[in-house]
């Protein structure tokens, strides 16, 4: 199932999960879908960086990369993790236009005044065993994913931070397999793949903890602004380094201390 998620066009994703999912709201540039489990929504993008239709996918033994060219895998991975939720009741969101305009997740968010969900979880991040939340974390949800197996990492953007500046909840972006995205050396770990499904799957039974960012709010450095207003922090949220600058940063910091 994943070698066709990897192939098939944007509008034919769109169309499986609108076919299939009765109750599911399309519009032109997301799908979303309340299912029975409602705390959490599980977000991935159906557009890729990839500009082809090139394709020849091959597998050796857990990995699967594309002979030419890009494989896709940012994000079909999540969105092969998003239809097998879905199948099992949970509510999902598909967005279009994550590695560009972010249409889509502006579109839902302009559609929909409030929603009912305690948490966002993104399957849109490389590796395996990752999480990140975008200078917005509580400990009360980093610790969920910890005991899950999950290492916290440092990430700059998907659209689950859209979400949580729209809607005052928190947010986790999961990794969900693949590695070196954006280049013809892209390859999947389908194993790392179906490591954050089971997660996930779990995930759905769980008591997840009700909190608002207006109430509980945490980001990078925030010992060295202890002035700062409410309003001074989601200001502070437009400038935080992204991974590289993060990791820059602190290499520079360890250089000058030794």
């Amino acid at each position: 199932m994943i070698k066709k998620f990897l192939i098939m066009p944007k509008e034919e994703i769109f169309y499986r999960f609108k076919e299939e999912f009765k109750d599911g709201i399309y519009k032109k540039n997301y799908f979303y879908l309340q299912g029975r489990y409602i705390d959490v929504l599980f977000n991935a993008h159906v557009d890729t960086v990839k500009r082809d239709n090139q394709f020849n996918i091959t597998q050796y033994g857990d990995f699967i990369y594309n002979r030419k060219g890009i494989l896709g895998a940012d994000d079909r991975a999540g969105i092969w993790i998003a239809y097998n939720l879905a199948k099992s009741g949970a509510s999902i969101l598909l967005t279009d236009y994550e590695e560009t305009t972010k249409a889509g997740v502006n579109a839902f968010c302009r559609d929909f005044d409030d929603v009912n969900h305690k948490i966002f979880i993104g399957l849109d991040r490389r590796g395996f065993k990752e999480f990140v939340n975008y200078g917005y974390a509580a400990e009360e949800i980093n610790g969920v994913f910890k005991k899950l197996g999950y290492k916290e990492k440092i990430g700059s953007y998907s659209d689950v931070l859209k979400l949580t500046e729209r809607y005052s909840r928190l947010n986790v972006n999961l990794s969900v397999g693949f590695y070196n995205e954006h280049t013809k050396d892209e390859y999947l770990s389908l194993s790392s793949m179906h490591f954050t499904l089971n997660k996930c799957l779990k995930l759905l039974s769980y008591q997840i903890p009700d909190i608002k960012i207006n109430d509980y709010l945490d980001f990078p450095f925030a010992d060295d602004f202890p002035d700062f207003t409410e309003e001074d922090l989601f200001k502070y949220r437009q400038y935080l380094l992204n991974e590289e600058e993060y990791e820059n940063y602190f290499r520079n910091a360890d250089k000058k201390n030794k």
